[in-house]
């Protein structure tokens, strides 16, 4: 088999959708092979590598939300039909985990174009050289160049207290985000590097190294791109990561500057950058090893700026001291509250949203998001896998639906203008 065929698996089900979109398949898309699949044994087959798509619908059980799982971390990106009038209907395949979900009766020349939009591009699923990037956003490097989508936007993340869950946050949103185009993650907290261990990536090429190059008038990517480990271990996740540099003492301070002309570089060939900053600290009297500077410096030039705390009173108030700081500093971009690993009760969510909104009167959020606390993160994080169920994955999935739809803009004269949006609640 070709390396360039897309291996589309589709649950067999008596559905007319699946004859329709295998005849389709079968005379009119190059570049796929379509199998059917009795049973969940079929997507694991000694000697061969996962699918890239796995369809299911939701007329038959043939697939449990583990099974489901288990292909995502493969690497296999899963396709949802659902069918209100004859099948379990949406509910169910949001409980099975499916990351895309889409109308079974969607034709199959529109249902053929949205498979191949999100499916991983086949060299890379199959790459087994672990000294190339096996991330699922294009071509290794070297092929990268002309072929991304180019004006990507800039997210700036915040961690407003500690324990907020700012990490898997963005690690769930950019891989949501990464279903619809090429996605970075710059991990820049100058406080912790966390990311290469938890997405199972080499530690050898950081930021540092990365801004380095930026530092000499050099490009820095792909080749300051976190890869796959020498040991084998699939690396996690279908977005791409410049990880921060880990030392003995915490990371180096950050030039802002050398940052700036990364990000840069990097909204280029990205459809979404997403940069972790850490606390939003005011500068110190003197500032020559300013750990924090790179996070102020960030809040002119993002698209959107997220400040993440946890779903409690404390958190709450802290957002607005976020919200007043990011003022003072004439933060341009949208401003959006992230309250995480938050409890169940409805009443508990509606008295903090009061809670963010008083203290923010002034300079309201744009926007307010909860993220239930889920086991599934935690057992996700013990076994080295990604959240690809539950709860706060749904969450995770409309906070990046939300993302998707905001508009890179122009970084000059904006100053101000977030102060315009009244609070909207999301959850």
């Amino acid at each position: 088999m070709s390396p360039a065929v897309r291996r589309i698996g589709i649950a067999a089900t008596p559905a007319p959708w699946s004859k329709g979109f295998r005849n389709y398949a079968r005379d009119h898309a190059a570049g796929v092979e379509v199998e059917t699949l009795l049973d969940a044994r079929q997507l694991h087959r000694p000697g061969r590598p996962p699918f890239h798509i796995l369809v299911v619908d939701d007329t038959a059980r043939t697939f449990t939300s583990s099974a489901i799982a288990d292909a995502v971390g493969e690497g296999t990106f899963v396709v949802g039909l659902f069918d209100e009038a004859a099948g379990m209907g949406r509910a169910f395949l949001e409980r099975l985990g499916v990351q895309l979900i889409l109308s079974a009766a969607t034709g199959p020349e529109e249902l053929i174009q949205a498979i191949l939009r999100v499916a991983p591009a086949p060299d890379v699923l199959l790459a087994t050289d672990p000294g190339v990037h096996t991330g699922q956003n294009g071509p290794p490097r070297g092929e990268r160049e002309g072929q991304l989508t180019a004006g990507g936007t800039v997210s700036v993340w915040y961690s407003v207290t500690g324990g907020c869950g700012l990490t898997e946050t963005i690690i769930g949103v950019a891989d949501a985000l990464a279903a619809g185009g090429p996605v970075l993650v710059v991990e820049a907290d100058p406080l912790a590097s966390a990311m290469a261990a938890r997405l199972s990536r080499s530690p050898a090429v950081g930021l540092s190294w990365a801004l380095g190059r930026v530092s000499h008038g050099q490009g820095a990517l792909p080749d300051g791109l976190a890869r796959a480990r020498d040991d084998g271990v699939r690396p996690l996740g279908r977005f791409d990561l410049v990880a921060q540099t880990s030392m003995p003492g915490g990371p180096p301070p950050v030039d802002p500057d050398s940052l700036l002309g990364l990000v840069s570089e990097a909204r280029r060939s990205y459809q979404h950058v997403l940069v972790s900053v850490g606390p939003l600290v005011a500068a110190p009297p003197s500032n020559a090893k300013d750990r924090f500077a790179v996070g102020r410096a960030l809040l002119g030039h993002a698209d959107v700026a997220l400040a993440v705390a946890t779903a409690d009173p404390l958190g709450a108030v802290e957002l607005g001291g976020w919200r007043a700081a990011a003022a003072e500093m004439a933060v341009g971009a949208p401003a959006w509250a992230v309250l995480g690993r938050g409890g169940r009760a409805r009443f508990e969510e509606t008295q903090l949203a009061d809670l963010v909104g008083t203290s923010t009167a002034l300079r309201p959020f744009q926007r307010l998001w909860f993220l239930p606390e889920d086991d599934a993160v935690s057992l996700a994080r013990w076994n080295s896998h990604l959240v690809a169920r539950g709860r706060w994955h749904s969450c995770i999935r409309r906070l990046a639906s939300g993302l998707g739809a905001v508009e890179a803009i122009s970084h000059g004269g904006v100053a101000g203008r977030s102060g315009a949006w009244g609070l909207v609640v999301s959850r």
